[in-house]
């Protein structure tokens, strides 16, 4: 079959988990329950139906390199439930590598093809519209860049280099 761009699979996990967060809003308003707890009966069976996970990084992961207490027990929960755990930023300062090291300081196991951030996004979109090998003028930091260039084939003009303009 196909194969999804990781552009379009990011925009398919955003709608999802959209419907998913209203799906949950109401299934908890009908509950009449303001948090689910993780030792009620009603948050397991929750959580049994969730077959994925998508977390932003910055303030839910960690918070200015300081890991988030709780996050990375978890993610291990999660993923000893054979839970899919995915992550998501609009922080292009760190490539998915990056973040995977980072999050192994604090403890937490992560992939670099499950970590899309707002570089790879772009990079899809670029190498989606057919412009490999062309010159695009980058305002961004090097792992921006990078990611531009290797994950799209464009050749990235301006970047860091260009900071003081």
């Amino acid at each position: 079959g196909a194969r999804m761009s990781s552009c379009n699979a990011a925009v398919l996990a955003a709608a999802v988990l959209a419907t998913g967060a209203l799906a949950v809003r109401l299934r908890l308003k009908a509950l009449k329950t303001a948090r689910l707890c993780a030792n009620t009966e009603t948050h397991k069976r929750w959580a049994q139906k969730m077959q994925a996970f998508i977390f932003d990084i910055d303030g839910v992961i960690h918070n200015a390199g300081k890991p988030i207490a709780g996050a990375a027990e978890a993610l291990a929960a999660l993923r000893a439930n054979k839970k899919k755990v995915l992550f998501m930023t609009n922080n292009a300062t760190k490539s998915p590598d990056d973040v995977v090291a980072l999050f192994a300081k604090f403890g937490v196991v992560a992939h670099p093809e499950e970590v899309m951030t707002s570089a790879v996004a772009a990079a899809d979109f670029l190498r989606g519209r057919g412009l490999q090998g062309k010159q695009v003028y980058v305002v961004g930091m090097k792992a921006l860049v990078s990611s531009l260039e290797n994950r799209s084939g464009v050749l990235a003009v301006g970047g860091p280099d260009d900071d003081h303009k």
